[in-house]
């Protein structure tokens, strides 16, 4: 799998899907379909924009129920049967949080606790990212 990312650019409150990352003058350089972006040992900043205020987020190789790319700083939402029974007769557990790389591995977080990111789940979906207005966990 090629590695793939998208950065969120805090200043400007938009997501841009990472094309190109490059190494060129002792620096990585990600280019948008927008901007160039720079990473000088600190933080990914914008040539634009000469700031650190960038967030940059990795694809976790899986896709959601509707074939969405999951990315870290995804909110997803998962609903998972205990057993056949629990799928004949009664509701999923449901839990849902930010995609994160923690412990060596994509795991979803949220207040309540930790899961790991696994593709065995009954249903999982993106439901939007860690900077949506309406999320900012709650």
């Amino acid at each position: 799998m090629i590695p793939k990312f998208r950065i969120w650019d805090k200043n400007l409150e938009e997501l841009y899907d990472v094309e190109e990352i490059k190494y060129m003058y002792n620096n990585l350089v990600g280019k948008t379909d927008a901007f160039f972006y720079y990473y000088n040992k600190e933080c990914f900043r914008s040539l634009l924009l000469d700031n650190c205020e960038n967030d940059v987020m990795q694809f976790t190789g899986m896709f959601d129920k509707n074939g969405k790319e999951i990315y870290e700083g995804d909110v997803v939402e998962i609903r998972k049967y205990d057993g056949l029974y629990d799928a004949l007769m009664s509701s999923p557990i449901k839990f849902t949080g930010v995609v994160d790389f923690n412990e060596g591995q994509w795991k979803i977080i949220s207040k309540k606790g930790r899961l790991p990111l696994f593709s065995e789940y009954t249903e999982i979906e993106v439901i939007g990212h860690k900077y949506m207005e309406d999320y900012k966990e709650k």
